[in-house]
């Protein structure tokens, strides 16, 4: 079964020591206005990444989309569920992702410095164990795509892959 993350802002990515000083909307971890939430807010990106404290997190931008990590054939997707007509849809639609889909635009670098990472909400200050998902990742920098995989009047997903680069 797949563990999927409402948030009430778009949801982030990062290793733990990072996610932990994000400050939502109670202020900024970089010690400018505006806050974290209003600086995620304000990108309209599929994905990119954003300043945390000393380093960075990757913003799933658009929209607050239910989002999961998923492992399909030893990559790491970030599944974002734009519309599906059931959870039993979208688990059977997620299990068969084509290698090829649309791009919706060109991916983000992004360096992996621990084996782990969270998905957290944008809106909430650092990260609570009941507040997040989390996944093992191969350290390294990827190339983090953004894929359109959709059946038309069925579902439709944004696809993030972490590309080894």
């Amino acid at each position: 079964m797949i563990e999927w993350i409402d948030t009430l802002g778009p949801p982030l990515c990062g290793t733990p020591d990072i996610a932990r000083t994000w400050q939502g909307t109670e202020g900024s971890s970089i010690g400018t206005d505006p806050s974290d939430y209003d600086r995620a807010c304000a990108v309209v990106d599929h994905v990119t990444r954003i300043a945390c404290g000393p380093g960075e997190v990757l913003l799933l931008g658009d929209e607050p989309m239910r989002s999961a990590f998923l492992l399909v054939d030893e990559t790491l997707l970030v599944a974002r569920w734009w519309s599906c007509e059931s959870v039993e849809r979208a688990e059977t639609a997620l299990r068969q992702i084509p290698w090829q889909l649309p791009i919706v635009e060109e991916s983000v670098a992004f360096l992996v410095r621990t084996p782990r990472l969270v998905m957290f909400d944008s809106a909430h200050v650092g990260i609570e164990p009941s507040d997040l998902r989390e996944t093992t990742v191969t350290t390294g920098a990827y190339a983090v795509t953004s894929e359109r995989y959709e059946a038309p009047g069925v579902f439709k997903f944004i696809i993030h892959r972490f590309l080894s680069r």
